[in-house]
């Protein structure tokens, strides 16, 4: 009995040769595996860190770009001159004295600036040029006094004007535009003004070329223009600090102290020289 329970040896030997290789398969199965799982975590690892690493150096690449640029900006907000204000508040660097303490015209300081000698009226200007300007200085200077010594002009009221290099009652400035937008409250960029300084500003672009209703319209020549800007601007300063709205009879000849740089109103024509009733002064 003990003998049939028993399983003959050949058997046994084909049983070993089939499982056997299978044995082989699965454990070099679970080596490869095991093996490509060990190197591809390494591998991933490696990545991580470089990744990490390349992050980490962005990081410290941004942080110092910021740095450059915040050392940069600080260097430049310290050595760069801040922007100049669009217009200066005070006086210009050429200004004279102030006609009254906030700088605006009244006749009670008029009255104090004319020099009488031996029965003659005096009044001694100064001709300055502020900013960049194009026009030709010493022909600016010359075609002042022309302007001032002229019979037909505010000599006229008795008054002589003597041009100074110190001393002066009236700086006579001739000016980059860009100086007179909003200056002292008194004066634009596109046109010429008399401030409470003490000074008569022409532009310097009016004197070169005039404006599109007067020298561009072909109704005055430059020279009349400059005579009659003169004229305006130092009307003013000697007691004409109300413009004119209107001849009093339409058609009639323009006064010289209507803005005629920008247009004639209800006057017939253009004219560089006070009229007749215009020929007072509180100097």
């Amino acid at each position: 009995m003990s003998k049939k329970a028993k399983e003959p040896k050949s058997h046994k030997r084909v049983w070993l040769w089939i499982v056997t290789p299978f044995l082989f398969l699965a454990v070099g199965a679970g080596a490869f595996f095991g093996l490509k799982y060990y190197f591809e975590n390494i591998a991933n690892n490696a990545d991580v860190e470089e990744f990490a690493e390349t992050e980490e150096e962005k990081i410290l690449d941004d942080e110092e770009t910021t740095a450059e640029v915040d050392d940069y900006e600080k260097i430049h907000a310290e050595t760069e001159e801040p922007a100049p204000s669009k217009a200066p508040l005070g006086p210009s660097p050429v200004a004279g004295n102030p006609q009254n303490a906030n700088g605006t015209n009244s006749s009670t300081t008029y009255n104090a600036v004319v020099h009488e000698i031996n029965g003659v009226k005096y009044v001694y200007y100064k001709t300055l040029v502020w900013g960049a300007v194009e026009a030709d200085f010493e022909d600016f200077r010359t075609k002042v006094a022309e302007t001032l010594s002229d019979p037909r002009g505010w000599m006229r009221t008795g008054i002589t004007f003597v041009e100074v290099s110190d001393g002066q009652d009236l700086n006579i400035i001739l000016s980059d535009p860009a100086h007179l937008e909003g200056y002292n409250g008194y004066c634009s960029g596109e046109l010429s003004c008399t401030s409470g300084y003490n000074e008569v500003i022409i532009n310097d672009v009016r004197w070169r070329t005039g404006t599109d209703v007067t020298t561009g319209a072909g109704l005055m020549n430059i020279r009349d223009y400059q005579h009659m800007v003169t004229n305006h601007e130092v009307g003013h300063w000697l007691g004409h600090y109300q413009h004119i709205d209107a001849c009093a009879v339409n058609g009639g000849i323009a006064p010289i102290m209507l803005q005629q740089s920008t247009g004639l109103r209800n006057c017939g024509s253009f004219n560089p020289w006070p009229l007749d009733d215009e020929l007072w002064t509180l100097r």
